[in-house]
């Protein structure tokens, strides 16, 4: 089964926190609870990607470390078994620079390239081993760019 790409920003986080709260902790407890989710071999592994190198807004690669923080998901790992794990993406300093700033890794057209590719293949080892030990990973992000790695 391929993981399920969920991806939120930080200013849509903070103007939307509650709701943001009861739509992911709803996502994990759906899952969990549906026939395919009870199954033994299809525990939720959460993982986070925090990175927004892919695009020139900062505040996306914040979005897992708040989800880390939040009591529901840390109840849902004590109670219920899921795990947890953020992804040490390439370069963290890439999401706050200002593209101009970033010279090594730059291809003609292509934003912070060497960047995105690294940090996409950190994410796709995390999301296959995932897949290896019979987990649904579910991967909180960060920008855009964490779907090259996630499917």
């Amino acid at each position: 089964m391929l993981s399920k790409s969920i991806l939120m920003t930080s200013s849509y986080m903070r103007s939307r926190q509650p709701a943001l709260v009861g739509t992911a902790a709803r996502s994990v407890s759906q899952f969990m609870n549906s026939a395919e989710g009870n199954a033994p071999q299809n525990k939720v592994h959460v993982i986070g990607y925090p990175f927004a190198g892919g695009q020139g807004l900062q505040g996306p690669e914040l979005s897992p470390g708040w989800l880390f923080r939040q009591d529901w998901l840390q109840d849902l790992e004590v109670n219920k078994g899921v795990s947890v794990e953020m992804v040490a993406v390439s370069n963290p300093k890439c999401n706050t620079a200002n593209d101009k700033d970033i010279v090594q890794g730059h291809k003609p057209g292509s934003k912070n390239w060497d960047n995105v590719i690294g940090s996409s293949m950190r994410l796709e080892r995390s999301t296959e081993r995932a897949l290896r030990h019979g987990l649904f990973p579910l991967v909180f992000g960060g920008d855009h760019s964490q779907a090259i790695g996630s499917i």
